[in-house]
């Protein structure tokens, strides 16, 4: 076995190229030779020419050699030499120079030697060269089964020799499909007659060629891939063919889609934000400053040099030596960050504070800084800012000493952190002395239980603030009436901190409110009082009137007075009701109605069942100005229900209803099923005191009535504007 070591440093073992494994095939291939050959010495002895020989035996040789190792071919050469020499000695006996002849054997044999040599190093160089290539084929297969990437080859003319599971899954097509095709099919972006097809051809054009573009997957969907291409080499540097290496860039072209829609945000970010850009080069001592950084000090782009002295010469002289000290300590120290304020002058003289940001990025071996990268920000509004808090802080302070009621700062657990003078004169206790004690200790204990509540209510954040009136005892030993209200500050976590109270003593108004309430209870009283008497002075007059009716025979005078009685006692009825009220301006209505229709429907009715009485009432409240105009035409409306509706004593039904729409407007409705009335009597106010009564009185409430004959029966319906009952 012979071995050697190919380009790619991989161990080669192949047989003796001298050798043949078929022993039949050589002994054809030795017959055919010799026959060849003797045909060949025949030939030219019996022409006498002594020509073929030199042609022709060099095929034989080559032949032989190509097939049956050098030394046969070398062995072959010299038989055949000697042969035609002996042919020639044996033809020219007569005239036979033998040193020329001798000497002529000897040049053909070394040619013929010469040209087998040469033919097996060329058979042994192509031996080597199809065992390296099915080795690298056999590598090449084993790398293709479990790579992540698709490997495809193809050779010289653009055929597709191989195809991987990879490219399989990655554009659709099977390794049946693609083998023996053109790869331009599937890769148009490669022209294979501009693909060198020598080694030096390569180093002239490319030693790998690496391209971005796009194929087509079976589907009809365009896929970016990556495509990198190398020649495959024998060990004789002859290209034999190309391995494509292909890579779907599809998460790469999204990332890099990311990336630069992120750094297009992050530019814009920082143009918005006003921040200004600066790269400095330590080492070689140039910087970059962008045109935000140039716009905050109010150049163009163009007006300001991009240089370190750009920078230094513009800060506040004050400044300077604070500024550069931090950036030589930042330099030396390897400090996370460089971050400094200071004043710079604009390109119009005016100064404006500014922040810069930045770190080295950069260093060498030994530690020292090559490359710095910060922003620039404009904070002069910021301070501005800071100084108008710090004056508002200084107001809140001087407000908060001085304030007309209690101020305090209270901690969660009721410690007293911070107060003003104001709490200090309501409670007696001196500033120092509050410190020492809390809340809890100064509030009265009927009051301490609600007060505590609200406080958990704020802690658990139930509420936002709450307020109640709640007494301390005073240092010294009265009662103080004190209004609180109280809120809590938290910080960013959502802790609290402390509560803000503000105490405002009321023990003067409570004193006044309590005088108030006693003068309010007596008026209340006078005023049930005052009805009280009122609706007895009705009831004597009700009283003289039944008196009356009993000393007269005369129906007229018996019925005017009927009526006048029931008008007072419609009166009286509605003092009675306000004076067993808890609200002495405003009467129940629909009680007061259904009493009144109720009492009317005992009085007129003859026999029991006769005249049924039907009500459909709301609650309804009116004052005493409505009530009474309201229960006097209710009265009327009624009473002459029962005694115009049902003559001869005829069965029929009688309906009050009282309802109140959402805007307030009231509708008062009487309607009975009797023989009904003609409708110019209800327009007649001359005709009876009774409808006189029931016009002027509609006209007192601002009111509109209408009466509507029925079939049978008459409706009379009173409607008021909007109300609303009103506290007394």
């Amino acid at each position: 076995m012979e071995t050697y070591i190919n380009k790619w440093g991989i161990r080669l073992h192949q047989p003796n190229l001298g050798k043949s494994d078929d022993m039949q095939q050589s002994v054809k291939w030795w017959v055919g030779l010799i026959f060849f050959s003797l045909a060949v010495v025949l030939l030219d002895y019996l022409t006498r020419q002594y020509t073929l020989f030199p042609i022709f035996f060099v095929f034989p040789v080559l032949f032989a050699t190509w097939r049956l190792g050098l030394m046969v071919g070398v062995g072959f050469a010299a038989v055949l030499s000697g042969f035609r020499f002996a042919l020639i000695v044996f033809d020219n006996e007569s005239d036979f120079s033998l040193a020329p002849q001798i000497v002529n054997m000897f040049v053909r044999f070394g040619v013929l030697c010469l040209l087998a040599a040469l033919t097996h190093r060329v058979k042994k160089l192509q031996q080597q060269a199809q065992y390296a290539n099915d080795l690298v084929q056999s590598h090449l297969n084993a790398v293709n089964k479990g790579a992540r990437d698709a490997f495809v080859t193809f050779d010289l003319s653009g055929i597709i020799t191989s195809w991987n599971k990879t490219a399989e899954q990655l554009f659709g097509y099977g390794s049946h499909e693609m083998v023996s095709h053109p790869v331009e099919g599937i890769f148009p972006a490669l022209k294979i007659s501009h693909l060198p097809k020598t080694s030096s051809s390569i180093k002239q054009q490319f030693e790998r060629l690496e391209i971005e573009t796009e194929t087509k997957h079976r589907n009809g969907l365009m896929i970016p891939v990556s495509l990198t291409l190398t020649a495959i080499q024998n060990t004789s540097g002859l290209i034999s063919g190309y391995i494509a290496i292909i890579r779907d860039t599809s998460d790469k072209k999204l990332i890099e889609g990311v990336i630069s829609e992120g750094r297009e945000r992050f530019e814009l970010a920082l143009e918005n934000a006003g921040h200004g850009y600066w790269d400095w080069n330590v080492a070689t001592g140039t910087v970059y400053l962008d045109p935000a950084w140039k716009a905050i000090y109010g150049f163009k782009p163009d007006e300001l040099e991009s240089s370190y002295a750009s920078w230094e010469t513009r800060i506040h002289p004050e400044d300077l030596p604070r500024v550069l000290e931090s950036l030589s300590i930042h330099l030396k120290s390897q400090q996370m960050r460089y971050d400094v304020e200071y004043r710079a002058q604009k390109k119009d003289g005016t100064w404006i504070w500014l922040i810069t940001r930045g770190r080295v990025i950069q260093r060498d071996r030994e530690g020292k800084p090559l490359r710095m990268i910060g922003t620039v920000h404009d904070i002069t509004e910021r301070k501005e800012s800071v100084d108008a808090l710090r004056l508002q802080e200084e107001r809140f302070r001087k407000a908060f000493d001085f304030a007309p009621i209690g101020l305090a700062l209270v901690s969660p657990e009721g410690r007293w952190l911070r107060v003003n003078q104001r709490i200090c004169e309501i409670v007696g206790y001196a500033e120092e002395e509050l410190f020492k004690i809390d809340f809890q200790t100064i509030t009265h204990p009927e009051d301490l239980s609600a007060d505590l509540e609200f406080v958990q209510q704020l802690l658990k954040g139930e509420v936002q603030t709450y307020q109640m009136e709640k007494r301390y005892f005073h240092k010294e030993g009265q009662t103080v009436h004190v209004l609180l209200s109280v809120s809590l500050v938290r910080d960013n976590a959502n802790k609290p901190l402390y509560f803000i109270s503000q105490i405002k003593d009321i023990t003067a108004s409570k004193l006044a409110e309590d005088q108030l309430k006693k003068n309010l209870r007596e008026k209340e009283t006078m005023l049930q009082e005052i009805h009280h008497r009122v609706k007895n002075n009705l009831a004597v007059v009700a009283s003289l009137f039944y008196l009356q009716s009993r000393y007269t025979q005369d129906p007229n005078t018996l019925r005017i007075l009927q009526e006048c009685q029931d008008r007072v006692r419609s009166m009286a009825l509605v003092h009675e009701r306000l004076y067993g009220a808890t609200d002495l301006a405003n009467i129940n209505f629909a009680d007061y109605t259904r009493e009144l229709a109720n009492s009317l429907h005992r009085n007129y009715s003859v026999s029991v069942g006769a005249i049924r009485l039907q009500l459909n009432l709301e609650p309804v409240s009116l004052n005493i100005d409505k009530a009474i105009p309201c229960g006097l035409i209710l009265n009327e409306l009624i009473s002459n229900a029962f005694k115009h509706g049902f003559p001869n004593g005829q069965v029929g039904e009688i309906r009050v209803s009282l309802l109140q729409t959402p805007s307030g407007e009231i509708t008062l409705t009487v309607s009975d099923s009797g023989v009904g009335i003609p409708e110019e009597a209800t327009q007649n106010t001359k005709r009876s005191l009774g409808m006189r009564l029931i016009h002027t009185l509609t006209k007192q409430v601002d009111g509109q009535i209408i009466f509507n004959n029925q079939n049978p029966g008459t409706e009379a319906k009173l409607t008021m504007g909007a109300y609303h009952a009103q506290p007394l």
